[in-house]
């Protein structure tokens, strides 16, 4: 049997408290404001975003069970902090990523507490990408 895959904490899909909901109606009616687009950061390895700037996103099915690419809304922008960190780490890498990006035709998702973003590779366009050192 393969070992447990175990990038995240436990997932929970969806809100599990009021405030969480709260937190998940607020992104969607901010959404809406915004005429459908969205501003989120994605965190990653210097690596990848580097391969992520010359070729673009490229939509995964995630554990969690999502298909596209999840970003951190623009009120969380630190939550893409500790995934980058994490990617860095698993491809060796001394730096790490966080990617700014305006997104169309996001759907709300809430993994591990949190409202994110998850959004089709061709949906996605790149503004920023800052880079960190470990």
């Amino acid at each position: 049997m393969p070992e447990k895959f175990n990038y995240h904490e436990d997932q929970q899909r969806g809100p599990q408290t009021e405030e969480e909901l709260i937190k998940l109606n607020a992104m969607i009616k901010k959404k809406e404001r915004q005429g459908g687009i969205v501003y989120g950061y994605h965190g990653t390895s210097a690596k990848r975003a580097r391969e992520i700037q010359q070729k673009g996103f490229q939509d995964t099915r995630c554990v969690e069970g999502g298909y596209g690419v999840y970003f951190w809304d623009d009120d969380y922008p630190n939550n893409a902090l500790g995934p980058a960190q994490k990617k860095a780490e698993e491809d060796g890498d001394n730096q790490y990523a966080v990617i700014k990006a305006r997104c169309t035709n996001a759907r709300p998702d809430f993994l591990m507490g949190r409202p994110q973003w998850l959004v089709n590779s061709d949906d996605i366009e790149i503004l920023d990408i800052q880079f960190y050192e470990k």
